[in-house]
């Protein structure tokens, strides 16, 4: 059990489950979850990602859970401060395990280089203008080493050259995420929102990205509070992206 003050002290450990993120919703859905809540799953046969994409693990190599959390002190316009929380407490663990630089690719993947290691899905649920729960899901990849046809992957084992234990890699990320979000709640988003912009990936580099309305060459400058993405072209525009308007060029 890790050593936190909530998060993770109830965690539902399943061999085999659609989604983690599913049961979760079921939890939450039956009023069986309670704040800080994890669902861990030895595998998923349905593990969601962004974009509606599949996210693909190696039975019993990988992390992947589900968090239930209850930010009651949120606002849902500024929902997406979550994710900054999750995807920097991520972050963070990850720089003391591995000697590489760690990056948060908006708005929630997290590269060693460029190179995917982590991925999340958060599912918010609001009643009215109350903020009801965050079913956050997380896929860290740990021990495996084969990733077939996907050459912009990686994991803790390729990184660090070390196998690593699954239970202690999970309590530690818990703790990590469970510091964040009490500085959070402490001190507010501002807090955190300085060292989240510090560790996006390609941040203040002119890069070119891919939109709906063609290529563009252009710098991150900002994530808003409504999580869109805000780059600043080289002819000195500004535009704002939602998460499927916008794909990143390596």
């Amino acid at each position: 059990m890790p050593e936190t003050l909530y998060i993770g002290k109830n965690i539902i450990e399943l061999d085999v489950v659609d989604s983690t993120n599913n049961y979760a919703s079921k939890l939450v859905a039956n009023q069986e979850a309670l704040d800080g809540t994890v669902v861990v799953a030895h595998f998923q046969g349905e593990g969601k990602g962004q974009r509606g994409n599949v996210w693909s693990s190696e039975p019993g190599k990988n992390l992947t859970f589900s968090l239930v959390l209850n930010p009651k002190r949120v606002a849902p316009s500024e929902a997406f401060v979550i994710s900054k929380i999750v995807s920097l407490a991520i972050c963070k663990y990850l720089e003391s395990v591995i000697d590489e630089d760690v990056f948060i690719k908006w708005p929630n993947d997290i590269y060693v280089g460029e190179k995917k290691i982590c991925g999340i899905l958060i599912e918010n649920q609001f009643k009215g203008n109350n903020f009801e729960y965050a079913i956050i899901g997380i896929g860290l990849n740990v021990n495996q080493t084969n990733f077939q046809n996907l050459p912009r992957v990686t994991s803790l084992f390729l990184e660090s050259k070390k196998e690593l234990d699954l239970k202690s890699v999970l309590n530690e990320l818990l703790k990590s995420i469970e510091i964040f979000y009490l500085r959070f709640q402490r001190e507010g988003v501002s807090s955190i929102h300085e060292e989240y912009l510090a560790n996006l990936l390609f941040v203040d580099e002119m890069r070119r990205y891919k939109t709906s309305q063609g290529d563009i060459t252009g710098k991150i400058v900002n994530v808003l509070s409504s999580g869109q993405l805000e780059i600043k072209t080289k002819e000195g525009q500004l535009f704002n992206f939602d998460i499927k308007e916008l794909e990143f060029v390596f």
